[in-house]
């Protein structure tokens, strides 16, 4: 089992109106690995894109002031490497994922006790302070992630899927602000949502942040 730093699930995190819910399970792992990998190439914009798992909600404040992004990462990997050994303790061996964000834990999850090694992650997590929480992002920052899913929707209508239209980039700064806030909000996204499921081929064919 993977926990990631700041994964609510990229999707819903995002405020982006899709589910994986009743995915088959080879779906499920494909999106896993997606979600993995994109953490990845979006490096510390992928930071913006995913929020706190206990907030599950965008800033509500802009700033224009530079983030040391790099900084917060390393507080994150080094939050996750406590928890990891706190897991282990607890007798769910567990890894640090250091793969250049902020990291996460994948630790042993036997069948039957999924319940148990995700209580004994939550009090490890809060033994050690409780998940770090990023700062929030400059106007700056969040231009960059409207740029980078322009760049996706370009992709994609080129391997010839339809995408809604995209905000304007003040309609999307405002969404951001508010998502969260009021779920009537939805952040804009160009991923295809068919029948309210992520279409996981769009997400292979257009990861973003490449």
């Amino acid at each position: 089992m993977r926990r990631f730093a700041y994964l609510c699930n990229l999707l819903v995190s995002a405020q982006w109106s899709a589910t994986v819910e009743g995915l088959e399970p080879k779906a499920s792992r494909l999106l896993e690995r997606f979600l993995a990998d994109l953490l990845r190439s979006l490096g510390a914009l992928a930071l913006l894109l995913v929020l706190p798992v206990a907030a599950c909600s965008p800033a509500q404040n802009s700033s224009t002031a530079p983030m040391d992004r790099q900084a917060e990462q390393a507080s994150a990997r080094e939050f996750f490497g406590r928890v990891a050994d706190c897991m282990t303790g607890h007798g769910f061996p567990a890894e640090v994922i250091d793969d250049g964000s902020r990291g996460g834990v994948e630790f042993a999850s036997p069948p039957g006790q999924e319940a148990a090694a995700e209580s004994a992650y939550g009090s490890c997590a809060e033994e050690n302070g409780g998940e770090p929480t990023p700062a929030p992002p400059s106007d700056n920052e969040v231009e960059e992630i409207y740029q980078n899913l322009l760049e996706v929707r370009d992709c994609l209508e080129g391997e010839g899927y339809t995408t809604p239209d995209p905000p304007s980039l003040a309609t999307f700064v405002e969404q951001y602000r508010r998502a969260g806030l009021d779920q009537e909000v939805t952040l804009w996204s160009p991923y295809p949502v068919p029948g309210g499921l992520v279409d996981v081929g769009a997400l292979q064919a257009c990861p973003g942040g490449e």
